[in-house]
């Protein structure tokens, strides 16, 4: 991977259950088109219910809610946060 700066952290314990982690970085790497890759991931200590957004080579912009995998449109980096937070009530009744 070429040069990477991250540019968003944010990792945290949630309601005491979960565990919240979001990591956004500037790329310089032509797999990623857009010059973002990023990770945010929400999950259940005791059970493991989890929502991740990521967009790892080579599957690109995608969503997991736990095992099942959905394709995701990324647009900006407001708008991933807030899809990630309207996932996250939507799948696991929390809001962050």
């Amino acid at each position: 991977m070429g040069r990477a700066e991250l540019t968003f952290y944010e990792c945290q314990k949630v309601e005491e259950i979960y565990l919240l982690e979001l990591c956004i970085w500037h790329v310089e790497d032509k797999r990623y088109s857009n010059g973002v890759k990023y990770s945010l991931i929400l999950v259940n200590t005791f059970n493991a219910e989890r929502v991740l957004m990521d967009n790892h080579f080579p599957k690109g912009d995608h969503y997991h809610l736990n095992s099942a995998e959905f394709p995701y449109e990324y647009s900006n980096e407001a708008k991933l946060i807030d899809d990630f937070k309207v996932l996250v009530h939507k799948h696991l009744g929390v809001k962050l």
